[in-house]
């Protein structure tokens, strides 16, 4: 540092815009040096004993654990998924056991609002996405972070048919998907997706217990429909039934009911046609969707989130029902009844 006699005498002798000039930098060092210091965070050591962590310390970072082993963005990203409408998926193997349904195909239920926002009398969904010929991608959350995602899976189909000019299999599709939302969670400066996320389609592997000698025109023998799910941590699981979005725990309580209670009585005796079956399964899974609308997530029961979804706005359903169908391309048969509501349920299950 210098010493006063020393400043002194260069100010009598600095020209006045000189003079200025160093008092304008002394001020600006003096005013970073305690901005600095006001933005250190206090070290672990620093931290009085007993004393608990900022609750936002770690929920503004992707990649670090808080004191519980906890990611908070992981989390927030599941709550903003639990915050989409509801989608509910079985598998008709569930049932194959007890009744004498052979179809093998997947019921895909899908609750949306019967009016747009915007006023219009027509909303298509955005929450089920064409993968291939033989899968589709069913979301509920956050809609640009779905688009996202089903690139993500349409870029693996497309690479494994270039590279090895066929199908992938679901789950290399649902890997891709799980391994997309994973990378997010371990990468600083981006959030994770606040989408979760069902692969449901007809695997190129055919079903066990298939006998080639049925097979008939020469046509490939058809494959397994199959059901995975994946979260906002990128944890992937094959289900049997599953489903995601708000109600997702009362419709999950509601499809594991079907499994446990069903009994082919339900249809009337000496109509057990696998047609009629089926149709009572749609019912069964349509109407575990639409009830559990009203549920609120256990995630934001525990944070009092609020919703600020209009109840008034009356909510239909898209249903879908995947099967195997050797005959079309990618071995996979998707039908869609559009804008079911209560009222037209049976009618559209029937058909």
């Amino acid at each position: 540092a210098l010493s006063l006699a020393t400043i002194s005498l260069r100010i009598t002798i600095m020209a006045p815009s000189k003079f200025i000039l160093c008092i304008t930098l002394l001020l600006a060092s003096s005013h970073l040096a305690r901005s600095a210091r006001s933005r250190r965070r206090p070290t672990a050591a620093a931290r009085p004993a007993g004393s608990r962590e900022n609750p936002t310390e770690y929920d503004r970072t992707i990649t670090t654990f808080n004191s519980e082993g906890r990611l908070l963005q992981v989390e927030y990203g599941s709550i903003a998924a639990g915050r989409g409408d509801t989608v509910s998926c079985f598998d008709l193997d569930c049932i194959a056991p007890q009744s004498s349904c052979k179809l093998r195909g997947i019921v895909v239920c899908v609750v949306r609002e019967a009016k747009s926002k915007s006023g219009t009398g027509h909303q298509l969904t955005d929450k089920v996405h064409r993968i291939d010929h033989h899968a589709i991608l069913v979301t509920s959350g956050l809609t640009g972070d779905s688009a996202t995602l089903a690139d993500v899976a349409r870029g693996t189909c497309l690479n494994s048919r270039m590279m090895n000019g066929e199908h992938s299999t679901l789950k290399e599709v649902a890997d891709a998907v799980g391994s997309s939302q994973h990378q997010l969670t371990r990468t600083d400066g981006r959030r994770p997706f606040g989408v979760s996320a069902a692969v449901i389609g007809i695997d190129p592997i055919p079903y066990p217990g298939f006998n080639s000698d049925t097979d008939v025109d020469g046509l490939p023998p058809p494959g397994t429909p199959t059901l995975y799910r994946s979260d906002p941590g990128g944890t992937v699981d094959r289900c049997d039934f599953c489903a995601i979005g708000r109600g997702a725990e009362k419709a999950m309580d509601a499809l594991e009911s079907i499994t446990k209670n069903y009994n082919s009585r339900d249809v009337e005796e000496g109509q057990s046609t696998e047609r009629q079956i089926l149709a009572k399964v749609i019912t069964k899974v349509a109407v575990a969707a639409l009830n559990s609308e009203n549920e609120l997530p256990s995630a934001e029961r525990d944070n009092n989130v609020d919703i600020d979804d209009d109840d008034s706005v009356p909510r239909v359903l898209d249903i879908w029902f995947i099967s195997a169908d050797p005959k079309n391309r990618g071995g996979a048969k998707f039908r869609v009844a559009r804008s079911v509501d209560r009222e037209s349920l049976d009618e559209a299950s029937e058909k």
